[in-house]
């Protein structure tokens, strides 16, 4: 690197530093940041670098070729779709989001995000992020009133919440590889305070499924991955014990709290739409589009219209894509998970905790096309390629 691009090479790390900072605090608040910071920061990294350094930054081939698969996969099914126009759109805002992920893995953009201070300095605005966010509930939400108005509702912040949740395994296992053992335990209560204070179940089911992951990751690892493609199992037969759930055990879905009895039944009725179309998918984005009432429309209790989404990874690409969509999903998680299971032993357990609660909060929350959701995968995969190298580094010397 010569003299004139070392200042250059500073402001990108900088830059990549801006990004994560304010993710882990503006993100904590307004949860839909993170897809202007994942996507727009990986794209304005790459060509700035591109820009700067005046050679094309070589990209992740693995990465790209993969994301370009998928695409063409989407394509292929979008032929199939009952809706064409809208799996067209949906197909080019897919790429859109997907692309410039991509770009995020480079490795020159890595190197740019690699810094010494990347750790501490994120781990201090998160916390201060959580800190700000159980102030924000102490003295009555002026932050949410002052943007969304007197009559907001605080699940505008569960998005926030349940995000940090799931990029809080990095942070934490840095401080535990780093020794600062005290220090990461602390860190770990700190996280409740948004955890517990937000009114997400799914945000709680998150972060301490991922937690009890990481502490049998750090024990039994293997144990902890065959359970992990254990449940992964259990979520792709989700139609069918639904289905059967809905009809034999009403009271159980009955005692369920309201938000998981409303998902419960939006579950139900996708699974019937799957079932009629299993193998191709009503097309990509159609999921919103698909009827409702047949055939226990009149009995449901909270679904009085088409669902926006599923409310689950699953099922919404099993019924838009069909069985194809469903593979391709559960062979994308698979091989997240070997690679989890493929970082130096120290990070494991925090990969495997991050995999875990990123697991569940696509299969209890959002949208899986969530353009704010793939960013908070793409930069927690980051922050865990950074730790795994750093963590190299740190036993091996550079």
């Amino acid at each position: 690197m010569t003299s004139s691009t070392l200042p250059a090479s500073h402001l990108f790390s900088s830059f990549a530093l801006l990004i994560y900072v304010l993710a882990v605090t503006l993100g904590t608040f307004l949860g839909g940041s993170w897809a202007s910071l994942g996507i727009g920061g990986g794209l304005i990294l790459f060509l700035g670098i591109w820009a700067f350094e005046r050679g094309h930054p070589p990209i992740n081939t693995n990465i790209i070729y993969s994301v370009l698969g998928v695409l063409c996969v989407m394509a292929f099914l979008g032929t199939q779709a009952n809706t064409p126009d809208v799996s067209w759109h949906m197909l080019l805002q897919s790429a859109t989001i997907l692309m410039p992920l991509a770009l995020l893995f480079s490795p020159r953009v890595i190197a740019h995000i690699d810094t010494p201070r990347f750790f501490p300095v994120v781990i201090a605005a998160a916390s201060m992020g959580a800190l700000a966010f159980g102030l924000e509930f102490q003295f009555g939400f002026p932050i949410l009133r002052a943007l969304k108005g007197d009559m907001a509702s605080i699940t505008e912040y569960n998005r926030g919440a349940s995000y940090l949740a799931v990029f809080a395994f990095p942070m934490m296992g840095y401080l535990w590889i780093k020794g600062l053992r005290w220090q990461a335990i602390g860190f770990a209560a700190l996280m409740l305070t948004p955890v517990m204070l937000t009114e997400s179940r799914a945000t709680r089911l998150a972060f301490f499924l991922g937690f009890a992951v990481t502490i049998m990751a750090h024990h039994l690892p293997n144990l902890a991955r065959r359970s992990l493609i254990g449940l992964l199992m259990v979520l792709i037969a989700l139609p069918f014990i639904i289905t059967t759930a809905y009809i034999q055990h009403p009271q159980w879905i009955a005692d369920l709290p309201p938000s998981w009895h409303h998902r419960v039944e939006i579950w139900d009725y996708m699974s019937h739409r799957i079932f009629e179309r299993p193998f191709f998918g009503w097309g990509l984005g159609g999921s919103h589009l698909l009827q409702y009432a047949q055939p226990h429309g009149l009995t449901y209790e909270y679904v009085k219209q088409a669902a926006s989404h599923p409310h689950n990874a699953i099922i919404q690409l099993w019924v838009e894509l069909g069985i194809v969509g469903l593979a391709l999903g559960a062979a994308i998680a698979i091989a997240l998970l070997q690679k989890a299971t493929r970082f130096i032993a120290p990070i494991i357990p925090f990969a495997l905790g991050s995999w875990a609660a990123a697991l569940c909060i696509s299969s209890v929350a959002y949208s899986f096309w969530d353009d704010s959701l793939l960013s908070l995968f793409a930069m927690t995969m980051v922050a865990l390629i950074i730790l795994n190298q750093q963590t190299k580094h740190l036993r091996h010397g550079p």
